[in-house]
């Protein structure tokens, strides 16, 4: 999970999508592989191209079935009607498989091509409703995983047992699969939305009336093309290495095997930093120069190594495209996505999938022996070359489209989908020139939701330009707590400002007089702290005596503040200042003026009777008598121990843990936790077994603001996460 930095709540929906696309995945690949293999051996390498036709029939059916589902149901409800009628027509299938004849292909292409094909592509609409793009870039290479995990288990399963079960046990096996996927589509908040919406324009006119979704389906015609001309290619090759069809079922496992656990891999370590760093369509663009490096290779020596490699190329990078195209049909309407996946996976890619089949059986009457591995092969590699150009040339194209329909999204769309561009306009830093307009409108406009001038004011922190920040601090001002507190955070991760103070000296002192009327005036202490901390980021020249002031003058949240933002200065001119809150009534003040001064070793014998005051020699008995406020102290005594790393104290710490009090305990715990001892950990999983919340949050909120050794906090959010999946206590 933390490859992939899913997140708690994300973990449940991911891992069921997941399951879902993986079943289904083994169920096609199972079906498929038997298919392609017993009529092969029954009809010959020559009316092999036959198969596709029939498969792009097959489909067309399910292409109906699917585009007219996505206009009354949901993609989840898509999803689990699809599953039941694959299990049913491959089980039929798999009780005429000793029988053969037309029933059995009729049976097996409906249920394979028609039906447990098309799941996946579903379950990829649900994960587009149920998932932002922003969400989509992380956790789609994780759900992408299931295509390449099912190949190796199918490869494996087809290598293994494909001599004792026999074509019926692999079909029945198939059956059992898609039946497994019925209960993994979930429902999403866009079900209802989808089925009341899709119908006010027709989803033909929609395409072409919509230059990025033809872009879109260029680019989908093309790969299914290349599909099928690699599929020829594949075939050709095999059958001429393979005598019987046990041979080549047998092969087909391996090959899976292998490239699936080499797309694994890839996957794992290597897609999420390719589209971090390239980004969506230029992810697409690399998959197209590998692939065409690949084919290149064929046409020089058109044997079996070079077609087998080219193959396994574009099998491992194909991830990287889809996950693209994936995320790239995100930004479209919530009402248009189910409808717009049905044109793109069903009635397009049928038809260009027998496009496909129809030029290569074209190419086999026109060119002699054009299946053999020979030179023939090489007029067959060109063609290809030629198709990855024309594809080239519509990735440049999309590039184009894609930020235009962000920004048309941004500017017209409804709230989901504005959302939704504009996070993607921030994760993938699509927010230059016109963008950058875009996004001050929306933060600026009275109408939008709350959650819209929050994303936008992220969006505007992370942009490093400092026209920017005057739209920032304006919003300070702004009546809603979220959009107050987005601005200064805003501000408090803002990178434009730059190493000549005189670049943006005006913005910079605008700002600073705004952050600091924010903190005078403001009434919630999270936005007070944020202020605070955007002051210090925007480098006032006048913090120091800002803060000093705060901590003669100021309330005691204000003088919290303070000490907390002076945590990060690592002067020890802050002493003077400091030492006066070691006297302070309060507690945590106390605990916090230590903290800051803690880190000058001259000053700590001196600290002494401030950290005896908060964490004195006490048995139990004694701290039961004590009165609220030194039971408080006492905790905050027993935190400190760890935020200082009192080594000392261990064997106090220790103590604690054999303590009633649970405060008491956890504080313990945490504490020997960051001083790095094995036993902290194990003290807080024993205490966290009860699900309390307010336990559950205390750790939460140490993990936010402690320090621990990483493999300590590795173990403690593993903790967390855990006992948080179920329902907790109060």
């Amino acid at each position: 999970m933390k490859l992939w930095r899913i997140r708690k709540e994300e973990r449940r929906p991911a891992l069921r999508l997941w399951a879902g696309l993986f079943l289904s995945a083994c169920a096609n690949l199972l079906a498929w592989s038997v298919l392609t293999a017993v009529f092969l051996k029954t009809y010959g390498i020559g009316s092999f191209p036959l198969v596709f036709l029939l498969s792009s029939a097959a489909s067309m059916v399910g292409s109906a079935l699917y585009a007219r589902l996505a206009a009354r149901a949901s993609a989840g409800a898509s999803a689990r009607i699809f599953s039941l009628a694959a299990a049913v027509l491959l089980a039929l299938a798999a009780a005429r498989a000793g029988e053969g004849g037309l029933a059995f292909f009729a049976l097996l292409l409906l249920g394979n091509s028609a039906f447990v094909s098309f799941v996946g592509s579903q379950l990829m609409v649900v994960a587009n409703d149920r998932f932002t793009p922003s969400q989509g870039k992380r956790l789609f290479p994780l759900v992408n995983t299931a295509h390449v995990v099912s190949g190796v288990t199918a490869g494996l399963f087809l290598d293994r047992f494909v001599g004792t079960l026999g074509i019926g046990g692999m079909l029945m096996a198939a059956a059992a699969l898609a039946l497994l996927a019925l209960p993994c589509a979930a429902r999403t908040r866009a079900d209802k939305r989808e089925a009341s919406q899709q119908g006010e324009v027709g989803l033909f006119a929609y395409v072409r009336g919509n230059r990025y979704v033809l872009v879109l389906a260029g680019i989908v015609a093309i790969s299914w093309v290349l599909t099928r001309a690699f599929d020829v290619a594949f075939a050709s090759v095999a059958d001429a290495r393979f005598p019987t069809a046990e041979a080549y079922v047998r092969f087909s496992g391996l090959y899976l095997v292998v490239t699936s656990l080499s797309a694994v891999l890839f996957d794992a370590l290597l897609l999420n930093r390719l589209l971090e760093r390239i980004g969506l369509t230029r992810g697409m663009a690399f998959v197209s120069n590998a692939v065409t490096a690949g084919v290149a290779a064929m046409l020089i020596v058109p044997t079996f190594w070079p077609v087998i490699a080219a193959n396994a190329v574009r099998s491992v990078l194909i991830d990287l495209q889809a996950t693209s195209m994936q995320v790239m049909q995100g930004v479209l309407p919530s009402a248009r996505r189910a409808g717009v996946n049905a044109f793109l996976e069903g009635y397009l890619a049928t038809a260009a999938g027998a496009l496909g089949a129809l030029a290569m059986l074209a190419f086999d009457a026109l060119v002699p022996s054009a299946f053999a591995p020979s030179d023939s092969m090489r007029i067959l590699a060109a063609l290809m070359l030629l198709l990855l150009a024309v594809r080239a040339w519509l990735n440049a194209r999309l590039r184009a489209r894609f930020f235009e329909t962000l920004h048309a999204q941004v500017r017209q769309g409804d709230d989901d989908a504005r959302l939704r561009a504009l996070e993607t306009l921030v994760e993938h830093k699509f927010y230059r020139q016109e963008g950058i307009g875009l996004v001050i409108d929306v933060a600026k406009d009275p109408r939008a939701s709350v959650a819209l001038k929050e994303t936008a004011l992220s969006t505007l922190g992370a942009v490093a330009d400092p026209s920017t920040l005057r739209v920032l601090y304006n919003l300070l001002s702004g009546r809603e707590r979220a959009v107050r507190l987005g601005a200064a955070r805003a501000i408090a991760a803002f990178p434009a400002i730059r190493d000549s103070f005189f670049d943006d000296a005006f913005s910079r002192h605008h700002a600073v007089e705004k952050l600091r009327a924010l903190f005078a005036g403001e009434p919630d202490p999270e936005v007070r702290a944020v202020a605070l901390d955007a002051l210090v980021k925007l480098e006032d020249p006048d913090i120091v005596p800002f803060l000093a002031k705060l901590l003669r003058d100021g309330d005691a949240q204000a003088k919290a503040d303070c000490l907390y933002s002076l945590l990060r200065f690592n002067d020890p001119g802050v002493i003077d200042d400091v030492r006066p809150l070691l006297r302070e009534g309060d507690p945590a003040l106390r605990a916090l003026a230590v903290r800051v001064i803690w880190p000058f070793p001259w000053e700590r014998k001196a600290l002494k009777d401030a950290i005896a005051g908060l964490f004195p020699v006490l048995k139990e008995e004694t701290f039961r008598r004590l009165p609220a406020a030194r039971k408080e102290a006492f905790r905050l005594g027993t935190k400190l121990a760890g935020d200082i790393r009192l080594q000392a104290e261990t064997k106090r710490l220790r103590a604690l843990l054999g303590w009633t009090d649970r405060a008491i305990r956890l504080e313990a715990a945490l504490s020997l936790s960051k001083l790095g001892e094995k036993d902290g950990p194990e003290a807080v999983r024993t205490l966290l077994s009860d699900k309390k919340r307010p336990e559950l949050d205390r750790v939460d909120h140490s993990l936010k603001w402690g320090r621990y050794e990483p493999d300590v906090r590795l173990r403690l959010v593993d903790t967390l996460e855990e006992m948080a999946e179920t329902p907790r206590k109060g």
